[in-house]
């Protein structure tokens, strides 16, 4: 059998950090591979810091675009390049471990498999915030590891063969920051049958939030897109393979809350009553996922709580500005 080609596209703007992806790409152990780096219309000193890495290095290949047009225009034109039967995704701020291409393009030797999503682990781990980031996930991949198929890919760590992307259309460039492109294509795989699986021992190093406003702009711009996201695939509101279910109900009941708050002047006692009800359900299940962290660290029991109301309170902010924006 005939050694499938890699090629692993790197998307990259204004972020001279980059070099330790590129160093450690540059040393993998699997026989046949590309690295092609797209710059998405950097105006700083990170293109000539990547022009000087890969000069004279025959694996990589460097794209630099006259202007910013967004992560998921960028990995579309790195693919269209690409020379591989396989095209792997990783971001300019990860680092993957030395044998990532291997255990990436393993599971492709079943003729059935059209993507692979591997696993995060926390480059900055000295903050609590980005350590409770990394559990927060680590959680949700435990949950799609159990599945024999999946229909969540994150680009961080994702592969597909390049056929089944080009013929699928691609990344929508309309998701004009990384806030869901990789998902709606995940969920397009999925609902034409194409058979995604999780491999968790292909990782690569991240770095997550460092702050809670950091995190909480995060989420903020997730639920933002998730209106869109949910508007072209609306089964997907009940759940998937990524999503835990006491993560998708806090947003109607977060919802519920606001609302009930707003009238329960006007209904007395009893809306008050409600409106702290739906806090106390909210809080509980955030102990709850708190607790469950606790295996990683068991400061979480304290941290996790705060942490995830926050990401209640900012994922809730976002959609209803996605609703409000619904011509984006």
């Amino acid at each position: 059998m005939s050694v499938l080609k890699a090629s692993v596209i790197v998307p990259t703007y204004r972020y001279p950090g980059v070099v330790d992806c590129l160093e450690v790409l540059s040393r993998q152990n699997y026989t046949d591979y590309e690295v092609i780096v797209v710059d998405d219309g950097s105006c700083d000193e990170s293109v000539g810091i990547v022009k000087n890495f890969v000069k004279g290095k025959k694996k990589f290949r460097f794209i630099v675009f006259d202007k910013n047009r967004g992560p998921a225009a960028v990995r579309n034109a790195g693919v269209k390049k690409a020379k591989g039967d396989v095209v792997l995704f990783t971001d300019s701020d990860c680092k993957p471990c030395m044998d990532w291409v291997s255990k990436m393009m393993k599971p492709f030797s079943d003729s059935s498999v059209a993507g692979v999503s591997g696993t995060y682990r926390t480059w900055n781990d000295e903050s609590v915030v980005a350590r409770f980031v990394g559990y927060e996930i680590a959680l949700r991949h435990e949950r799609m590891a159990k599945r024999k198929k999946i229909d969540f890919i994150g680009t961080f760590c994702a592969g597909y063969r390049r056929s089944v992307f080009l013929a699928e259309g691609g990344f929508d460039e309309k998701f004009s920051i990384a806030s869901g492109e990789d998902t709606e294509f995940s969920y397009r795989l999925a609902s034409k049958g194409h058979k995604m699986i999780f491999v968790k021992d292909a990782w690569v190093y991240h770095r997550h939030p460092d702050s809670v406003w950091r995190y909480m702009k995060q989420k903020f711009w997730r639920g933002f897109w998730r209106v869109r996201l949910y508007r072209k695939h609306t089964k997907k509101v009940k759940g998937e393979s990524y999503t835990p279910f006491n993560v998708l109900v806090q947003i109607p009941l977060f919802f519920v809350f606001v609302a009930t708050a707003v009238v329960s002047p006007f209904i007395d006692i009893i809306g008050y009553a409600l409106s702290v009800a739906i806090a106390l359900v909210i809080i509980l299940l955030n102990i709850l996922e708190g607790a469950r962290m606790m295996k990683y660290e068991k400061s979480m029991i304290c941290v996790a709580p705060m942490l995830l109301s926050a990401r209640t309170v900012a994922s809730g902010l976002g959609v209803a500005l996605g609703f409000i924006r619904r011509k984006f």
